[in-house]
C-alpha cells in the first residue's frame, strides 16, 4: 500500500507542478526526441460531476513517451500497475501515435503567418493485466499535449476495461516530466 500512496502522490504532486501552458510549436525541436517520465491514474467512469478519477484514482501506475519531433510520432508505456487495495498487476500497455498542433493562433501584426499555438499528442494502445485472480484488458486512447519549454506531457486517458467479458468505461489523467532534449 506504500508503494500505492507513493505513486499517487508523484502524480498529484508532479500534475500540479506542469499546470503551464501548452506548447507553441516555435518552443519545440524540429528534430531530436524527449523522452517523457511519470505517472498515470485512473478510474471507473462517475456520473455528473465526480472528479475522484483525478486525485483518488483506482488504479495508478508509471509511464513513459518518446515524442520524435522529425517525424511527429510518440510512443510510450504504461507498467507498474497498483489497484486501489495495493495489489500490483503484471503486464504493459504500450502506446503508439502522433504529436501535432491545435491550430494557428492570430496572425502577427504585418500580416505574417502564424505559428500553430499548441503541441497536441494523441496516442492508443492496448494491453492485459493480470491481477492474479483476474485478467483485465485495457484499450486506452490517450489524448494531451506537451507542456510549454517542452517542461513535460500532460494529458487524459479514456479506457475502455474488460475483465471477465464485461466492459467498462474509465478516465484517468497522465502527468510526465522531461528527461531532456537529445538531438541526432
Amino acid at each position: 500500500m506504500v508503494q500505492r500512496i507513493k505513486l499517487n502522490s508523484s502524480l498529484q504532486g508532479l500534475r500540479q507542478s506542469l499546470l503551464i501552458n501548452q506548447a507553441r510549436s516555435d518552443e519545440l525541436p524540429n528534430t531530436g526526441t524527449s523522452t517523457y517520465n511519470g505517472y498515470v491514474g485512473f478510474s471507473k467512469r462517475g456520473s455528473g460531476d465526480d472528479t475522484s478519477y483525478i486525485d483518488s484514482p483506482e488504479i495508478v501506475g508509471n509511464m513513459a513517451m518518446t515524442a520524435y519531433f522529425g517525424t511527429n510520432d510518440v510512443t510510450g508505456s504504461m507498467w507498474n500497475f497498483i489497484d486501489a487495495e495495493g495489489h500490483q498487476g503484471g503486464g504493459s500497455i504500450q502506446l503508439i501515435g502522433t504529436q501535432g498542433h491545435k491550430g494557428p493562433g492570430p496572425s502577427g501584426a504585418s500580416g505574417e503567418a502564424a505559428s500553430y499555438v499548441d503541441s497536441t499528442v494523441n496516442a492508443n494502445g492496448s494491453g492485459m493485466l493480470d491481477w492474479g485472480e483476474r485478467k483485465q484488458k485495457l484499450d486506452v486512447q490517450l489524448s494531451g499535449g506537451i507542456r510549454a519549454k517542452n517542461a513535460g506531457l500532460t494529458g487524459y486517458v479514456s479506457i475502455t476495461s474488460t475483465v471477465d467479458g464485461v466492459e467498462s468505461q474509465m478516465l484517468g489523467k497522465i502527468a510526465l516530466q522531461n528527461d531532456g532534449v537529445k538531438t541526432p
